[in-house]
């Protein structure tokens, strides 16, 4: 799951689903062409319009938390 939270940049494992452009059931991150949720393997095949659509997410994010599991009690609010 890629998301924002104010400033900071949240990367963690993806949810699983099925790919919204070529329907495999896969780890799914938001960068499609239109923010589709999408497979590993169509974003590889896309890798320009992945890429912007990861620094549209980045944007001015000054932190990127990465993969941090579950923090009993936190809650998306509670980073700023």
């Amino acid at each position: 799951m890629t998301f924002r939270v104010g400033r900071a940049l949240v990367i963690t494992e993806g949810d699983f689903g099925d790919c919204d452009l070529c329907g495999a059931h896969d780890e799914l991150r938001p960068y499609g062409p239109n923010g589709e949720n999408i497979c590993f393997d169509c974003g590889m095949a896309q890798m320009e319009v992945t890429k912007a659509k990861f620094a549209e997410l980045v944007g001015d994010a000054t932190v990127a938390l990465v993969d941090l599991g579950v923090v009993e009690g936190a809650g998306h609010d509670d980073i700023n």
